[in-house]
């Protein structure tokens, strides 16, 4: 799979919305939203062709 980076959030309301799960400590540094567009799927096995 290749990813091109669209755009990034740093909004920490966002995030918390955004959080299904705590993980530790949560107060270690700003969280990023990182938004991807897959611009091409490749496949697991083979050539894909």
């Amino acid at each position: 799979m290749t990813l091109t980076k669209v755009d990034e959030s740093d909004d920490q309301e966002l995030v918390e919305s955004l959080r299904r799960t705590s993980h530790g400590n949560e107060d270690d540094g700003i969280t990023r939203i990182v938004y991807f567009h897959v611009t091409k799927e490749l496949p697991l096995i083979g050539s894909g062709e």
